[in-house]
């Protein structure tokens, strides 16, 4: 349970740092493409998405204070290592369930 909350939490960083870049690139294409694909899905997630979708509209969205904080180098380490820890913490689990498996057999 707590992997699948982990896993939520990490999903929407990584969107957002999918949005990120793509403005940091310049390319308003990807995330006109981005919200048209994903973007009812995310209305409906319980996520705070909203104000996100108004990005592409933006001429410096990295000094709005409301989104700064996902262009710094900072942010980007935490959900580095984040992402980093929910792998290991799977691998880890898978290695600890095989080593289980095999004593039973």
């Amino acid at each position: 349970m707590v992997l699948i909350t982990t896993f939520s939490k990490l999903e929407v960083s990584i969107l957002r740092y999918y949005i990120v870049q793509a403005v940091q690139f310049g390319r308003k294409d990807k995330l006109t493409e981005f919200f048209g694909i994903y973007g009812n899905d995310l209305l409906q997630s319980g996520q705070d998405w909203t104000p996100w979708f108004a990005i592409p509209y933006l001429k410096n969205p990295s000094l709005d204070p409301q989104f700064r904080v996902y262009f710094s180098r900072e942010w980007f380490d935490a959900l580095h290592l984040s992402f980093r820890n929910f792998l290991s913490e799977i691998f880890n689990g898978t290695h600890i369930l095989q080593q289980k498996l095999c004593l039973m057999f």
